[in-house]
């Protein structure tokens, strides 16, 4: 499940990313994003701990291949990751 990979980074660090989800009734998850740490030596998440030196913050995201958003006609957007990572971003920048 995708939430087990992410709750490392929340236990030893304070952070990580969120599972985004639609507004809608039937809440479907679209994506993640976050401030994540990643380890430089091969640009794989990490921990502070683990990385040590190596540590880099992220702000990350992904969102799933519906979400994607080919569609070049003009329509409502659906901004699931600019929202959060906002947030995310002021959060990093007080640490």
């Amino acid at each position: 499940m995708i939430e087990d990979g992410m709750i490392g980074g929340w236990r030893t660090d304070g952070l990580g990313p969120f599972i985004l989800e639609t507004a809608a009734t039937d809440r479907q998850v679209v994506g993640q994003a976050g401030l994540m740490i990643f380890d430089t030596r091969d640009w794989t998440p990490s921990t502070w701990a683990k990385a040590g030196s190596h540590a880099q913050p992220e702000l990350a995201w992904a969102l799933t291949r519906p979400h994607w958003d080919t569609d070049t006609r003009p329509r409502q957007p659906q901004p699931f990751a600019t929202g959060r990572m906002s947030v995310q971003r002021s959060t990093g920048l007080s640490l």
